[in-house]
């Protein structure tokens, strides 16, 4: 893992927290205040996802551990998947933003202003649930590298299928599994509500895309995209790097940790679901061009 590590560098001009201007912020808070569900959480948990997520109780190095130092890998691990959900919404705010500049018709531009609408929604219901600043240099997340640069750089076709099909289609999965494995019920309900959402713009992505007929140019930045995307998300070691916040393993000992949390297995069944996702827009032999570059096995 720590090969692919080394082919990605971090993005973070589009997606970073900025100084808040405190105007604009009172005039947000003011607007969102009739669509946020939920409330600002008092007295916040620090761990909301643990044992029934992670499973790390069949580590043996884990067990060997004191119970604080534990519950601070979990606490980690919990701001590891609030800030991934938070920066999420983010990258959607973004890519709506660029879509309607460059939309060609009104329907298409409210279209696009709906669902960043609904991005500030979710952006602002996560944001209750954090009571610590998403540093992207503690809480980045590798996969949002290809992202942001699409954003910043690919065609707007290109955009269409990595952010809105393959994004979207991802985010789905994962916060549904965060959903279940969530030890919080306030939280679950916001998952469960966003999830619908996202439903609609992926869904809605993928209608898209069925009705395109792109050039040379999307269909290989497309491939070099979604390919960077499925690299950075076999490089983002959670588990290991978060428990080694707290102890430092040996070459030995991080085999068989990742060995008996079963990551390769839990590795490879979420590269099946992602490839199973992106056969549902596989019209000009995507699925084909990644398979020869293996990018779908994942091996420890």
């Amino acid at each position: 893992m720590s090969n692919l590590k080394d082919h990605l560098s971090k993005d973070q001009t589009l997606l970073a927290p900025k100084l808040e201007n405190p105007k604009f912020k009172a005039l947000l808070d003011n607007a969102l205040s009739s669509y946020v569900v939920s409330e600002k959480y008092e007295n916040l948990p620090k761990i909301l996802w643990g044992e029934k997520r992670f499973q790390l109780e069949r580590s043996s190095s884990f067990r060997k551990l004191r119970q604080v130092s534990k519950d601070n890998i979990y606490t980690h691990l919990t701001r590891l998947n609030l800030a991934l959900s938070w920066y999420i919404e983010r990258s959607g705010h973004n890519y709506g933003a660029k879509m309607i500049l460059l939309s060609d018709t009104q329907e298409e531009k409210s279209l696009y202003a709906l669902f960043v609408a609904e991005e500030a929604i979710h952006q602002r219901e996560f944001e209750h649930f954090i009571d610590f600043i998403p540093d992207p240099n503690v809480y980045w997340h590798p996969l949002l590298d290809p992202l942001a640069q699409a954003i910043k750089e690919a065609e707007r076709e290109t955009c269409l299928y990595v952010i809105q099909v393959l994004l979207e289609g991802f985010g789905i999965g994962l916060y549904t599994s965060l959903k279940e494995s969530c030890d919080l019920p306030e939280l679950k309900k916001v998952y469960s509500r966003i999830i619908n959402d996202e439903a609609k713009h992926h869904g809605s992505g993928v209608i898209l895309t069925h009705s395109l007929s792109p050039n040379d140019l999307v269909k290989d930045q497309v491939f070099e995209y979604t390919r960077q995307f499925i690299i950075a998300l076999q490089s983002a070691d959670m588990l290991g790097s978060s428990f080694e916040r707290e102890q430092k393993l040996s070459q030995k000992e991080r085999s068989r940790f990742y060995e008996e949390v079963e990551y390769e297995k839990f590795m490879n069944l979420r590269l099946v679901k992602l490839k199973s996702m992106l056969q549902k827009v596989d019209n000009w032999d995507l699925i084909d061009r990644l398979e020869k570059e293996k990018v779908f096995k994942f091996s420890i």
